[in-house]
């Protein structure tokens, strides 16, 4: 998502001075311990993305939507059947 989000940014021509990606989950460890037949897949994906820019965070939906368009990983668990939310924190530049 990182590398998505730096590509996608210069781009559109929109500098990001610095970008934190931070990813939660959680999984049934019956199936990651082999104790049960289930999925050994995460259940459900929190995403976030903190973006310090001088753009303003109204202005960034192309950058949003084009990110989560492109991203392979992100469509690999979301295309998985995976609950995915991601959340976009922008901070301005100092």
């Amino acid at each position: 998502m990182t590398v998505v989000v730096e590509t996608v940014a210069k781009e559109l021509g929109v500098t990001v001075e610095a970008l934190d990606t931070h990813a939660t989950g959680s999984i049934d460890l019956r199936g990651f311990l082999g104790t049960a037949d289930v999925s050994p897949h995460f259940q459900e994906l929190t995403l976030t993305l903190t973006l310090t820019t001088d753009v303003p965070e109204a202005e960034l939906d192309e950058l949003k939507a084009l990110v989560l368009r492109r991203c392979p990983v992100f469509n690999l668990i979301k295309d998985a059947g995976v609950d995915i939310r991601e959340v976009w924190q922008v901070r301005p530049t100092a």
